[in-house]
């Protein structure tokens, strides 16, 4: 049936929304409708003026989580329904609802468990039926992990290599948490710490399946620290715990039993944090975390600390500068075992902050992928053995992979999304051409600021290119700008340079270029 619209982000005057909208005007294909909604419609028209460009041409809707009715309106117009709008145990469970009733399919940002796992019981079926799929969990959580496990799968099983064993996320992130993540945690530690039953189901390995005789019973702990050497002979030192894990290993442990348990009967999951790569560093840094994030959740739960808490955490909806975003990245490296004894490595990374603007990107193409990609899950780039790591192999697009199927997923591969999508907001960056009087040091990149002061320190200064426009001489009175000459008139010879100093004519000296961060003061 065709509706109005392609994808409608729902909770656009948000941190994250906003950021969502602004990635599709700007990538989303020409010919996708898209529409903006929220509450208020005065607030929806400055985001769209802030986007700009083709964003001032879409329309927008007003709806309200309070309001059934202006949910179902809205869900009915749409192929893809884009929710940003959190905390989802407070606000999601009704616009799944109206999203399955109306056979749209659906795509959020929850790290909740509780929250998905009564999605799951009160609309798995229902979507199935209907033909809906209803993907939680399509940004930094959980996508990353979900994608690279079933990397892993597939390139094992396109091998021959047998199914996966133990299998291990390492993340690499700089950046910071958003503040739809907080309040979600807190909203989270509140219900765990006053229901048993929610408790239970929060601390329960499985608590996102579906045939619990049929899971692995023996899965790794969540928060724990992890020997480098555990996970693969390269690393070294020790690994934190990954405040992420007790959401993202239900997810991969779902996405496992939706593809009929194909992972392998050996399969076990867990996600752990690099902090150095100094092995006496990393393995005081990882206590130092593991601390640290049981002091974090003790000072949650604690109620007479939360009016300090609300003052110093992230306000939902707010978020860093695009200074602070454009310095954040993440490198998620998943290794595994196979049965057969091979050994492979998947990895999923952008230089974006993970939690905004990466966050805003996966969002973003995993509902374009359900709009524009039908029924057929596209494949991506395959893992590569770790056998022979070569640094400058690049990835190759491997076959289309299964198709995704209706009901209730968690991740990025059951909506299609590849992470071809995922990287393409990431621009290469061109080699650096080498220019007359550069050294080979300085093409392969200027001196980091740590190398500067010690070289410094040594008393060197390094002979580097000068900048256009800023030529500088050694002269008797130190550094000085270089005056150009007048050129020449035509015919004539150019004007005889004064004597040196022993009388004789000498030729020019040749300049002493000098970098502006090296040069003596």
């Amino acid at each position: 049936m065709s509706r109005e619209f392609d994808v409608i982000v729902f909770g656009a005057t948000g941190f994250v929304g906003e950021l969502t909208a602004r990635h599709l005007a700007r990538h989303a294909p020409d010919d996708v409708r898209i529409a903006l909604a929220g509450r208020t419609e005065a607030k929806l028209a400055q985001v769209r003026s802030r986007i700009g460009g083709r964003a001032a041409r879409w329309p927008l809707i007003t709806a309200d989580v309070d309001s059934p009715a202006s949910l179902d309106a809205m869900a009915a117009r749409t192929t893809v329904l884009c929710s940003t709008v959190g905390p989802y145990a407070l606000y999601g469970e009704t616009v799944v609802g109206a999203c399955v009733n109306a056979g749209t399919h659906y795509t959020d940002l929850t790290g909740e468990v509780l929250f998905a796992r009564r999605s799951i019981d009160k609309f798995h079926e229902q979507a199935v039926a209907a033909g809906v799929k209803i993907v939680h969990s399509c940004g930094f959580d959980s996508i990353p992990s979900d994608l690279g496990t079933w990397l892993l799968y597939d390139r094992a099983r396109s091998d021959g290599a047998g199914t996966l064993g133990t299998t291990t996320l390492v993340a690499y992130v700089k950046g910071g948490a958003s503040g739809g993540t907080v309040a979600s945690a807190v909203g989270l530690i509140d219900e765990v710490t006053a229901d048993r039953d929610a408790r239970r189901i929060a601390m329960g390995p499985h608590s996102l399946t579906t045939d619990l005789q049929r899971e692995s019973p023996k899965q790794p702990a969540d928060v724990a620290v992890i020997a480098g050497a555990d996970v693969d002979p390269e690393l070294t030192g020790s690994l934190a715990p990954f405040f992420m894990a007790p959401y993202n290993t239900r997810v991969v442990r779902r996405s496992n039993a939706l593809l009929d348990w194909a992972y392998g009967p050996d399969f076990r999951y867990r996600e752990a944090m690099a902090v150095s790569r100094n092995a006496i560093l990393s393995t005081v840094g990882s206590y130092s975390v593991l601390a640290g994030l049981g002091l974090g959740v003790a000072a949650i739960a604690a109620k007479p600390l939360r009016p300090l808490l609300n003052k110093v955490l992230p306000k939902p909806g707010s978020g860093p500068s695009e200074r602070s975003q454009a310095a954040g990245r993440f490198t998620m490296d998943v290794y595994t075992a196979t049965t057969s004894g091979r050994r492979y490595r998947a990895r999923v990374a952008a230089h974006k902050d993970p939690g905004y603007s990466g966050t805003a990107v996966m969002l973003g193409e995993s509902s374009l992928a359900l709009a524009l990609d039908g029924d057929t899950a596209r494949g991506g780039a395959p893992a590569e053995p770790v056998r022979r790591p070569h640094p400058g192999r690049r990835a190759r697009r491997c076959p289309r992979g299964a198709p995704a199927r209706a009901g209730i997923h968690g991740g990025g591969h059951r909506a299609g999304l590849s992470p071809e999508r995922v990287s393409r907001d990431a621009p290469a960056r061109p080699p650096r051409a080498a220019g007359p009087g550069t050294t080979r040091r300085h093409r392969l990149g200027p001196p980091s600021r740590r190398a500067r002061r010690r070289r410094r320190r040594r008393g060197v200064r390094q002979r580097i290119a000068p900048p256009t426009g800023a030529i500088r001489a050694r002269g008797p009175d130190g550094p000085r700008r270089r005056r150009a000459r007048a050129a020449a008139p035509t015919g004539t010879a150019p004007p005889p340079r004064p004597p040196g100093r022993d009388g004789r004519r000498t030729p020019p000296r040749r300049p002493r270029y000098y970098h502006p961060d090296l040069r003596r003061r």
